[in-house]
C-alpha cells in the first residue's frame, strides 16, 4: 500500500484552487444525487420499465459495494500522514470505491440500453471518460487508493452486466420482484437497527430506497399507468423542474425532521419517503396535470 500512498501524495502535490474545484465538481458525478437525477429523468421522461431495471441493478450494486467495505474495512487515505482530504471527508471504509462503482454502473447500464446508432457513439466514449475522471478525482481528493477505484469500477461494470441480464428474465412481470424485496428489506432494516454494524446508515439508506421503489413501481404500473411520452417538448422540462425540485427538497428537508443518530428514521424512512414520492406520487401528479 506504500506505493499507493506515494501516488496520492504525488497527485496532491499538484493541488491548487482550480484543480481542487474541478475535481470536487467531477466527483459529484459518482454521488447519489447524480444517480437520482439520471434515474428520475429515465423514469419520468424516457422509459419507465428500463428505469425500474436501472434502479434495481444500481441499488443491488451499491449493496454489494457496502458489503465489501464492511468485510475489508480499509482505512481512508486521508487518515495517513502526508495525505489530506481535499473537501469534505467521506465517511466509512475505503475499499472498494463507491463513487467509482456508481458511475461505472450507470455508464454500463446506459450503454446496454442504447447499443446502436448515434446514442451508442456518444454514450460509450462519454461513459469511459467520465468514469475515468471520477476515479481520478477520488484519488486526487484523498478519499481512495488506486486499487479502491479500480475494483469499484470493475464491480459496477460486472454487476451491471450480470444483474441486468438476470433482470431481463422477468419479462413483463418485473413488478412482481416487489413480493420478495419488500419483506426482505423490512426484516433487514429491523435487524440492522437492533444489532448495529459499521456503516449501518448507508445500509439503511439502500434498504429504504429499495423498498420504496419496489412499492412505488408496483402501484404505479397497476393503478396509475402514466405514459411518459408528452405531446409537447416543454412538458418534459416542467416535469423535471417540478419533480426534481420536490424530490430533492424532500431529501434535504427531511434531514431536519429526524435525528441523524436514529438510522431507522433518518436513513430508512427518509429515503423511503423520497423513493415513494419519485416513483409513485410524481407520476400520479404528472398524469393528473396531463404533462
Amino acid at each position: 500500500m506504500g506505493w499507493e500512498q506515494t501516488l496520492i501524495k504525488g497527485l496532491q502535490s499538484l493541488s491548487n484552487a482550480f484543480f481542487d474545484a474541478v475535481n470536487l465538481g467531477i466527483t459529484y458525478l459518482g454521488d447519489e444525487i447524480f444517480f437520482i437525477v439520471v434515474a428520475v429523468v429515465l423514469y419520468w421522461c424516457v422509459d419507465k420499465k428500463f428505469a425500474y431495471k436501472f434502479m434495481n441493478v444500481y441499488i443491488l450494486s451499491v449493496a454489494a459495494n457496502e458489503g465489501l467495505k464492511s468485510i475489508v474495512a480499509r482505512r481512508r487515505p486521508y487518515l495517513v500522514e502526508g495525505i489530506r482530504s481535499i473537501g469534505k471527508e467521506t465517511g466509512g471504509y475505503s475499499f472498494p470505491s463507491g463513487h467509482s462503482q456508481s458511475i461505472a454502473n450507470i455508464s454500463t447500464q446506459i450503454n446496454m440500453r442504447w447499443r446502436e446508432g448515434v446514442p451508442r457513439k456518444v454514450f460509450l466514449p462519454v461513459g469511459i471518460v467520465v468514469t475515468a475522471l471520477v476515479m481520478f478525482s477520488r484519488m486526487y481528493l484523498g478519499q481512495h487508493y488506486l486499487t479502491d477505484v479500480i475494483v469499484g469500477a470493475a464491480l459496477g461494470i460486472v454487476l451491471a452486466l450480470l444483474l441486468g441480464t438476470l433482470f431481463d428474465f422477468l419479462g413483463n412481470k418485473e413488478e412482481r420482484i416487489a413480493a420478495g424485496i419488500i419483506p426482505l428489506c423490512l426484516v433487514l432494516a429491523v435487524v440492522f437497527s437492533v444489532i448495529g454494524i459499521e456503516g449501518v446508515g448507508n445500509v439503511m439508506t439502500v434498504l429504504g430506497a429499495y423498498t420504496a421503489i419496489a412499492i412505488g413501481y408496483f402501484c404505479e404500473k397497476k393503478f396509475v399507468g402514466y405514459n411518459v411520452r408528452s405531446d409537447k417538448w416543454w412538458k418534459y422540462g416542467v416535469k423535471l423542474i417540478i419533480g426534481l425540485a420536490t424530490t430533492l427538497a424532500l431529501k434535504e428537508g427531511l434531514k431536519f425532521a429526524f435525528d441523524p443518530d436514529v438510522y431507522l428514521l433518518y436513513n430508512f424512512l427518509r429515503y423511503f419517503i423520497v423513493g415513494l414520492w419519485a416513483s409513485l406520487c410524481c407520476p400520479l401528479i404528472f398524469r393528473l396535470c396531463r404533462f
